[in-house]
């Protein structure tokens, strides 16, 4: 069970006009679990929840708007070792949304979505994953999504080798079609191909646990979805198909922990991230965001995770 409540002021940008907007969430989730081991080599998850939301943003002169999602949330993860060579799992999961907004009245949808994956270890140092999802939403045709990957294992103390490479199809979320204010009812799905390739290694030095990874990624993305400014009122911004996108960059994880004492646990590291995501085809918007690092997309980023327990 968890509650939250939030109210906040909104600031208003530099070029507009009016003043700020406040805004007012509140979000309720419950969920019951059943875990089930039917016989050795086998598991079995059930989750239901619900889940309420509670949206009221307010414009002074311009929009006090209201929008209400109660949901009803399903999901079964299933796995079987048919051999200490090969494991299959797969998930399952289906919700249904009732949509209250001042924008689009009241809608009901059903949106489901299933995940086949096989791990299977071909010799000692090379393990193979691949699967497929399949994505769909009320009143739409289901996608097929296939994905695959390896790790290869270049000798016990010199780390590992990873590539993945997947489809990728990401339905508009409900904010993006029926918020109110700006929600584009009328948005097209993202889709296109993510590609990655990365090394990681781990060692124990003393009471020290370290472990390092680098990730190069490359994504292209049709009918990207942005946030932007409205051109009738900068204050109110609108989600927007902007044809398609380049996201591309390299990640970097270093982390170590130690135990000071026996129940003291202490985990830290370094987080770098450069993503470079622009338009390199525009459809809709401002044709002169092409090549341009996109609206609310950092390109630099640090963190320095601390953690006792």
């Amino acid at each position: 069970l968890m509650y939250n409540n939030l109210d906040r002021n909104i600031p208003p940008p530099v070029s507009a006009t009016s003043g700020g907007a406040w805004q007012s969430d509140q979000l309720l989730l419950t969920q019951i679990e059943y875990d089930l081991i039917p016989f050795k080599r086998a598991f079995l998850k059930l989750r239901s929840g619900y889940q309420m939301q509670d949206n009221r943003y307010n414009l002074p002169g311009v929009v006090d708007a209201t929008t209400r999602i109660n949901g009803w949330n399903n999901k079964v993860d299933f796995g079987y070792d048919w051999s200490n060579k090969l494991q299959v799992n797969g998930t399952l999961q289906f919700d249904r949304s009732w949509i209250k907004s001042d924008g689009v009245g009241n809608i009901t949808e059903n949106l489901y979505n299933g995940l086949i994956n096989a791990n299977w270890r071909v010799i000692v140092p090379l393990k193979l994953a691949f699967g497929f999802r399949v994505n769909g939403i009320s009143k739409s045709t289901p996608v097929i999504m296939p994905y695959g990957g390896l790790v290869w294992e270049i000798s016990p103390t010199s780390g590992n080798l990873r590539l993945n490479i997947s489809e990728v199809y990401r339905f508009p979320t409900i904010n993006e079609r029926y918020w109110k204010p700006g929600g584009n009812p009328d948005l097209l799905p993202e889709r296109g191909w993510n590609y990655e390739l990365g090394y990681s290694y781990k060692k124990k030095l003393g009471i020290y646990h370290v472990s390092a990874g680098i990730t190069g990624f490359y994504s292209d993305i049709d009918n990207w979805i942005l946030w932007t400014p409205s051109s009738n009122n900068s204050a109110i911004w609108e989600p927007q198909n902007i044809w398609n996108v380049i996201d591309k960059g390299m990640e970097f994880v270093f982390n170590f922990n130690f135990r000071p004492t026996g129940n003291i646990e202490v985990e830290t590291g370094l987080n770098y991230s450069y993503t470079h995501v622009y338009a390199s085809e525009i459809k809709n918007g401002n044709p002169e965001i092409s090549g341009k690092q996109l609206l609310l997309s950092p390109q630099n980023q640090f963190t320095i995770p601390i953690s006792i327990r």
